[in-house]
C-alpha cells in the first residue's frame, strides 16, 4: 500500500471514529431520578458504609476517593488505605468543598443521607449524586444492578447477586417445612425492637423466625414514639410472649467486643425482672451481638445467623462464619476477626 493510500485510510478511519457517539450511560437512581454519566465512575466519593461494602465487592474498591470521617475511622481499623485527607465530613454533614477537591465523577449517598441538597451544591460542578441505599434489604438487589452499571462493573454485580442467592437458597433448604420459631430482637436501647417495615425484622422473617411482637406497627394504634427500627415496646410484653430466642444488639465495630462487654451485656439482662425465667434464658437461647457483621448485605447475613440459630440441627453442616469469611474476604478485602466471641456470644441461665 502506498503512503499516500495509507494516509487515506487514516484520514477515513479517523472520520468513522469521530462520527460515533460519544459513551453515554443513562441510570435511574433509587429515588427515580435519571443520572447521565459519559463515562463508568473512575473515581467516587461515597458516603455510607453499605455503599462501600457493594462498590468494594463489586470490584470497585480501588476508585474510592472520598469518604465520611466516621466510615474512615471504622475501616481503617480494617486495614483501609484511605488518609485523613479523603474524608467530606458526614452524612447530613458534608463538606462539599473537600468532596469538589476529591474531582469525583459521582457523589453516591443514600435516600436519608441529604441528597437533595448534596444535588443542588453538586450540580454548579457537574459532579452528579446518584442515591442507593445500600443498608435497605429490599433494595439489595436493584442497588447493586446500579452500581455495577454505573461502575461499568456488571460481572462484579453478578457476582454478588449469585453469592447473596446463594444463602438465601441455604436458609430456604435447611428451614423448608419448619414452623416458625418466636424472636425478640432488642436494640441498643433496652425494650425497643424492630416492627414491620423495618430491615432487621424482614431479616428476622427470612430467617424463618417470628417476632413476638409481629402484631405492633410503628404509627398505628397510638404507636408513635421511636421509629419503625427502634420502637418502643412494654417491658411486661417480654415475659408474657416468653419468646424461644432473644436477640439483644449493642455496638457496631469491625473490631467487635471483648468478653468484659459480653459479660456485662449478659449481667445486665439477666438481672431484668423476670428475664432469668424466660424460655430463652432457660435454654441459652440468648445472643448478644455486635451489629458489624450481622448487618453485611444488608443484612442478608442476619437472615442466616437467626435460622442457624433458630434451627441449630438444620445447621450442623454449615457454620455461617464460613460463608462470612467468604464474604468479607473474597468480596470485601478485608480480615475476618471470626464470629462467635467476636461479633455475638450466647449466653442464658446456664452459661458462664
Amino acid at each position: 500500500m502506498s503512503v499516500r493510500s495509507r494516509l487515506r485510510l487514516v484520514v477515513a478511519v479517523t472520520a468513522m471514529l469521530s462520527a460515533l457517539p460519544a459513551y453515554s450511560l443513562t441510570l435511574t437512581d433509587e429515588v427515580g431520578r435519571t443520572i447521565e454519566l459519559d463515562k463508568p465512575i473512575e473515581r467516587a466519593v461515597v458516603i455510607g458504609s453499605y455503599d462501600l461494602d457493594i462498590i468494594a465487592a463489586i470490584g470497585g474498591g480501588d476508585r474510592i476517593v472520598g469518604v465520611a470521617g466516621h466510615d474512615f475511622e471504622q475501616y481503617r481499623k480494617a486495614g483501609a488505605k484511605w488518609v485523613p485527607e479523603q474524608t467530606v465530613g458526614e452524612m447530613g454533614q458534608i463538606n462539599y468543598e473537600a468532596v469538589i477537591a476529591a474531582d469525583p465523577d459521582a457523589l453516591i449517598l443514600y435516600a436519608n443521607g441529604g441528597w437533595e441538597e448534596a444535588a443542588k451544591q453538586l450540580a454548579p460542578f457537574d459532579i452528579p449524586v446518584i442515591v442507593a441505599s445500600g443498608w435497605k434489604n429490599d433494595r439489595f438487589d436493584e442497588n447493586v444492578t446500579l452500581l455495577g452499571e454505573a461502575f461499568g462493573l456488571q460481572d462484579g454485580a453478578k457476582r454478588v447477586h449469585d453469592f447473596r442467592q446463594r444463602i438465601y437458597a441455604e436458609i430456604d433448604k435447611r428451614i423448608a417445612g419448619k414452623a416458625p420459631r418466636t424472636v425478640y430482637y432488642e436494640n441498643e436501647i433496652a425494650y425497643q425492637t424492630p416492627t414491620k417495615g423495618s430491615g432487621f425484622y424482614e431479616a428476622i422473617v427470612r430467617g424463618g423466625g417470628k417476632s413476638i411482637f409481629e402484631d405492633v406497627v410503628f404509627g398505628k394504634d397510638g404507636r408513635t414514639q421511636g421509629t419503625v427500627w427502634k420502637t418502643p415496646i412494654d417491658a411486661g410484653e417480654v415475659l408474657t410472649r416468653d419468646p424461644d430466642v432473644i436477640i439483644r444488639e449493642f455496638g457496631n465495630s469491625y473490631n467487635g467486643s471483648t468478653a468484659e462487654v459480653f459479660a456485662a451485656e449478659k449481667a445486665e439482662l439477666l438481672a431484668r425482672p423476670g428475664w432469668s425465667d424466660l424460655k430463652a434464658a432457660q435454654d441459652n437461647n440468648i445472643y448478644i451481638v455486635n451489629a458489624y457483621q450481622l448487618g453485611q448485605q444488608a443484612k442478608t447475613l442476619t437472615s442466616l445467623y437467626v435460622a442457624s440459630w433458630l434451627y441449630p440441627e438444620a445447621f450442623a453442616d454449615l457454620n455461617p462464619d464460613d460463608l462470612t469469611r467468604e464474604w468479607v474476604e473474597k468480596y470485601l478485602g478485608l480480615k475476618h476477626l471470626g464470629g462467635d466471641g467476636v461479633y455475638f456470644t450466647r449466653v442464658g441461665k446456664g452459661q458462664s
